[in-house]
């Protein structure tokens, strides 16, 4: 999943000249901001309503998650056929 996402940030989704700060941009939301996020929320939830309501929540988020990606997928741009190359990209 993380291959495909960084693929898409980098060729499909980024404009021309800006991939390589779109895949930065992706690992810097995925892997700092989200696990800060996470944990100072579930942090709180824990010392709140303990580990059982902890649970509960990741499994109702990772549900959710589940169910926003088939609706999104339907979205998506159209994939480029062409090849890209590094003076294309420049």
């Amino acid at each position: 999943m993380w291959t495909a996402s960084v693929a898409y940030a980098g060729e499909l989704a980024a404009p021309k000249g800006l991939m390589t700060t779109a895949q930065g941009m992706l690992s810097g939301v995925s892997m700092g901001l989200g696990g800060v996020i996470g944990a100072l929320i579930g942090g709180v939830v824990f010392e709140q309503w303990g580990p059982v309501a902890l649970f509960h929540m990741a499994g109702l988020i990772a549900l959710v998650g589940m169910l926003f990606f088939p609706l999104a997928g339907r979205q998506t741009a159209p994939l480029r056929t062409e090849a890209v190359t590094a003076s294309q990209r420049e």
